[in-house]
């Protein structure tokens, strides 16, 4: 290829190349994903940022913060379920995109249409300033909403991705699970290698005590780096003060448009970013591709019968591997079953602990201590219980999760290797589960806890006048303090059953939601598991009597090797210094 050629034409003509040889492999998907990688970055110049996190932590509203106009939809509950991607333009319009479909809606639909679970994305063309014309800001549903992970819609974005915008919730920055989100979306989109940018939100700062702020931006900042080899910027924000009042003197505020700032950088600089993360993107559509190309030719050196036995086996060995997975479901039911059953114990012990200390406290209790005192240090101790119990589901459910997308991943190496072996084939274990398999595992061992939480918190206030409401009642009711005494001790014991019990139920459909989530997820990754093997064995059968096959899979192989040599070689412009904004 001529060297006179810029960097962009040449990433460009290599991806033309692996396009073409996807198509001739039989893969149209993979040589449909090759195109669109390059046509986003590289024709129409977009930078595409993405804004990831947890649930309920402010993503919708910082992207409103940073464009000065409230363009999604934000609330207490969870209000994002689809991807909403938003650019400057000069026609404002909102486009619904449902596969290959699309049609236009107007701005007064985007509430209800960002809250439907159907599987389509929302496009956004504004006119405001804010941002450049080149950057995509998009806006993802929360990664532990169970109900959003399904569609797996913004985690279908992430290849797409060239800046990361995590955003925590400063009150409990950076969870276990939120810096193996951020590992696993950074491995999606090729990792910071790969030319991707990241960038930290600290949202709602305004929680913080100033006292202990640097030092949660500390914490972040360390944890970071040793994650993922650097310190990201870090913009203290509240978002939620930015976009009411965006001319708000406040340091938060501020934040935000210094966020702001960082991103107008980012795009003055993608004529050297875009390059980078086309070539990026291409090297590892590369690979699969060069597994699939020796995949099928050594599927061609069978003979029509022993190809046709081969594949079989492979399809046999497919099917084991669902199998494995039923096996495994029933692992993570009767592992949810002990969640549950441990959780409904430590409740009755709590309880039971509760209610002999208050029967103790009640025994030396003045009616004026039985009126406000009591009640009120029983529901602290119970909503202690809660917040307990919360943290412990969380973890089990973790842990469990965690376990079983281990398991799941081992079954699927397995499985893959033993279909490869089958046709004498021993490929390197990177290429053995599909990358994009791997990524969806990661995530959804990672998005999905936090269910008991939000849970457990709608429940509360009604939980908590259980008892309270019986205690105050009975001291005001009684005219002297030993009969008063002696009405709490009848009355509390009942109060603590129903209150405590009414824990149990949550506990249930808390666990049960999440392992049904789970387990859907693990059907879905082994229905996939195959899919581009089934696709290569199926074209080399479909190519066995043609004389010249062999000869052009060798020749797709070589030229394979030769784009991924050329891409590899290539010399990219360096990155600037990084400068810090204030």
């Amino acid at each position: 290829m001529n060297d006179a050629l810029s960097l962009p034409e040449r990433i460009r003509g290599r991806a033309s190349e692996l396009a073409e040889l996807a198509d001739g492999l039989g893969l149209p998907m993979l040589s449909r994903d090759v195109r669109r990688a390059v046509e986003e970055r590289l024709e129409h110049g977009r930078v595409g940022v993405l804004v990831i996190g947890e649930v309920n932590h402010g993503k919708s509203s910082l992207v409103n913060a940073i464009l000065g106009e409230n363009l999604v939809p934000v609330g207490v509950t969870p209000t994002t379920s689809t991807v909403i991607r938003l650019r400057r333009g000069d026609s404002p319009t909102v486009r619904v995109h449902e596969g290959d479909d699309s049609r236009e809606v107007s701005m007064h639909e985007v509430d209800r249409l960002a809250r439907d679970d159907r599987d389509h994305d929302l496009e956004i063309v504004h006119g405001r300033p804010a941002l450049p014309p080149s950057i995509e800001l998009v806006d993802t549903p929360g990664f532990n909403d169970i109900d959003r992970l399904r569609s797996a819609r913004a985690r279908g974005g992430l290849p797409r991705a060239d800046v990361l915008i995590l955003a925590l919730d400063a009150t409990q920055a950076l969870t276990r699970t939120e810096l193996g989100l951020l590992e696993s979306a950074l491995d999606a989109i090729g990792g910071l290698e790969g030319g991707a940018e990241l960038a930290v939100a600290l949202n709602r700062i305004d929680l913080v005590g100033p006292d202990e702020r640097e030092a949660v931006r500390d914490h972040v900042a360390e944890a970071l780096a040793a994650a993922v080899g650097r310190a990201p910027e870090i913009f203290m924000t509240n978002a939620k003060l930015a976009a009411k009042d965006p001319a708000s003197p406040d340091p938060a505020v501020r934040e935000v448009a210094r966020l702001r700032a960082w991103l107008r950088a980012v795009a003055a600089d993608r004529d050297r970013l875009l390059p980078t993360r086309a070539r990026a993107v291409l090297l590892r559509y590369g690979q699969a591709l060069a597994f699939n190309a020796a995949v099928q030719r050594r599927a061609l050196r069978l003979d029509a019968e022993a190809l046709d036995a081969e594949i079989e086996a492979v399809t046999a060995s497919i099917e084991a591997h669902s199998m494995d997975v039923g096996a495994l479901r029933a692992q993570v039911r009767e592992r949810s079953a002990e969640i549950v059953a441990q959780s409904h114990a430590r409740t009755t012990t709590a309880r039971e602990a509760l209610e002999a200390q208050s029967m103790a406290h009640i025994g030396e209790a003045s009616l004026e201590d039985l009126t406000n005192v009591v009640p009120g240090a029983i529901e602290d101790a119970f909503l202690a219980h809660v917040r307990r119990e919360s943290q412990r589901v969380r973890e089990a459910l973790d842990e469990l999760t965690s376990q079983a997308i281990r398991t799941h991943g081992d079954l699927a190496r397995r499985r893959l290797i033993e279909s490869t072996l089958h046709l004498g084939f021993r490929g390197p274990a990177i290429y053995v589960e599909p990358p994009s398999l791997a990524i969806e595992a990661g995530l959804v061992a990672l998005g999905i806890v936090g269910t008991a939480v939000m849970a457990f918190g709608n429940m509360m206030s009604g939980m908590i006048m259980t008892v309270a409401s019986p205690l105050t009642t009975v001291a005001l009711r009684e005219v002297s303090v030993r009969q008063a005494r002696a009405r709490a001790k009848a009355e509390l014991p009942g109060a603590l059953v129903r209150t405590f019990s009414s824990l149990n139920p949550a506990v249930e459909e808390a666990v049960q939601s999440y392992v049904e989530t789970l387990l859907e997820h693990l059907s879905v990754a082994a229905d996939q598991l195959g899919e581009q093997l089934r696709a290569s064995l199926d074209h080399a059968k479909s190519r066995r009597d043609e004389s010249n096959a062999a000869a052009e899979i060798d020749g797709a192989r070589e030229r394979i090797a030769g784009v991924l040599g050329a891409l590899e070689v290539m010399e990219m412009p360096s990155a600037p210094e990084p400068t810090v904004l204030h």
